[in-house]
């Protein structure tokens, strides 16, 4: 069978200005970015990401896609990472499954046209640890505080 080993990668792929390209049942754990697909000189046209898992240790981005259109992603994965994905630019971009935990930013989504997607709790689910309230006692006023006059 067909093998492609991007082990120690820091980004599995990076592509520029492609056209009708599947990814599917990949996992792609690189340190910086899982698939990178930049703008560049023209448009990156009918991309399908289905059933991949870009997660990460905490560091960069799971899917960044820039411009173009007719992008889908399903059932992607994209967990512990700055930003589980990216998109900008994208016109007609359809989610049927995302999820996108532990991130700093789940889905970023920036100039976007005609985007589709399920109900909200459905595209990206993320866990958020909330912030421990420290206990703070008051200090007990010090007597050589209240005994000084002016």
């Amino acid at each position: 069978t067909p093998h492609i080993d991007l082990a120690e990668s820091r980004v599995a792929f990076e592509l520029h200005t492609t056209a009708n390209l599947i990814f599917r049942n990949l996992v792609l754990d690189q340190a910086l970015a899982g698939i990178r697909v930049h703008d560049g000189t023209g448009r990156n046209d009918d991309l399908t990401i289905d059933n991949c898992d870009v997660s990460g240790q905490g560091l960069g981005a799971g899917i960044v896609l820039a411009g173009g259109a007719r992008v889908s992603l399903s059932d992607v994965t994209a967990n512990r990472r700055e930003t589980g994905v990216s998109v900008n630019g994208i016109n007609a971009l359809t989610i049927t499954g995302l999820e996108a935990r532990y991130n700093a930013t789940g889905l970023k989504a920036d100039s976007m046209n005609r985007a589709s997607a399920p109900q909200a709790p459905r595209i990206v689910s993320w866990s958020v640890r909330p912030l421990r309230r420290a206990r703070v006692r008051p200090a007990p006023i010090s007597s050589s505080i209240a005994a000084e006059s002016p």
